[in-house]
């Protein structure tokens, strides 16, 4: 019987053999080869990385640092304390950037609400000498044209809901509200509760005459917020002084009633549109007036102070 013939490879089937595995192992390698090099590159990055966050981290805290040093240094101007003081950080304001006045204005303003807050920018003194426009004898804070708009800026910030001159003027007329039922309580002897009462009185007192179209807006918008009483007694009492045609005006300005009317007839300024403001005149007109209704006994007495200007401007006019 023959034996099998024994399955010899021919040496062209093994040089393939041996080339395909070589290609594979350099394929192998070029893979681990890129590979390495790959992970280098991510550890560069992660060290570049890792060193500019180490950057960014110092100047944050340099930044912080100039900024808290800013900051302190500003807090050497605030709160204003004397005219001199005004004058100089409206030069400062004028000279340098107001930016930073601005940002640490802001931040004064911000720790509470404004009729307090206002103390940290300006002492209580100099607000009880003056208001924006230098009315009713007190200097004039509109002069001090860098400071003051960049306080309006500041205050802006702050309080966006509403114009930052009223808000301003606002808080500066709480503050000195405050401060005179804070002398009046002092000098009285009554009790706490009497005290109080009387400072409430004084503060509603404040507001009269009313003398423009922010203040009529303001007093409306007091009286929405559940003071309606108070404001009608008091009323009552400035309108019982004297006749009525006189006694309106320590309700409203002269030059405010010759712009209105109750309902805006003969190109007027509409009454009616307060609708707090309004019905509490018109009840505390017939409380003293009940015998004439009291939208006729408003209208006359706003009439009889109109023909009275009118008559002065007529005999001005006749004397030149």
């Amino acid at each position: 019987m023959d034996e099998p013939t024994p399955n010899y490879f021919c040496e062209d089937s093994v040089g393939s053999q041996h080339y395909t595995l070589f290609k594979k192992v350099n394929e192998i390698q070029n893979d681990l080869h890129s590979a390495v090099a790959e992970l280098r590159g991510v550890k560069d990055a992660v060290e570049m990385l890792t060193k500019a966050v180490g950057t960014l981290t110092e100047f944050v805290e340099q930044s912080a640092q100039v900024e808290g040093e800013v900051h302190d240094k500003m807090d050497e101007y605030f709160p204003i304390k004397s005219d001199e003081e005004l004058s100089d950080i409206d030069e400062k304001i004028k000279r340098q950037s107001g930016d930073r006045y601005i940002k640490h204005m802001v931040r004064l303003l911000s720790q509470e609400k404004m009729s307090r807050s206002i103390r940290n920018i300006i002492s209580e003194e100099v607000i009880l000498n003056y208001n924006l426009d230098g009315a009713q004898h007190k200097k004039r804070l509109r002069s001090f044209e860098n400071f003051f708009r960049a306080l309006l800026h500041a205050i802006g910030q702050v309080e966006p809901s509403e114009s930052a001159e009223k808000a301003l003027s606002k808080a500066m007329r709480c503050v000195k509200t405050l401060h005179a039922g804070k002398r009046k309580i002092e000098g009285s002897p009554l009790n706490v509760k009497v005290k109080a009462k009387t400072s409430r009185k004084f503060e509603i007192f404040e507001y009269f005459p009313i003398k423009s179209d922010d203040e009529l807006s303001e007093i409306d918008e007091r009286i929405n917020k559940g003071n309606c009483d108070k404001y009608i007694e008091h009323m009552v009492l400035l309108l019982s002084r004297q006749k009525m045609s006189r006694s309106i005006r320590n309700i409203f300005s002269e030059e405010l009633i010759l712009k209105y009317n109750i309902d805006g007839s003969q190109s007027k300024k509409k009454l009616n549109v307060f609708e707090n403001f309004l019905p509490a005149l018109l009840k505390a007109v017939s409380q003293v007036e009940p015998s004439v209704p009291a939208k006729k006994a408003l209208t006359k007495a706003m009439r009889c102070v109109k023909n009275l200007h009118s008559s002065r401007k007529k005999r001005k006019f006749e004397v030149v």
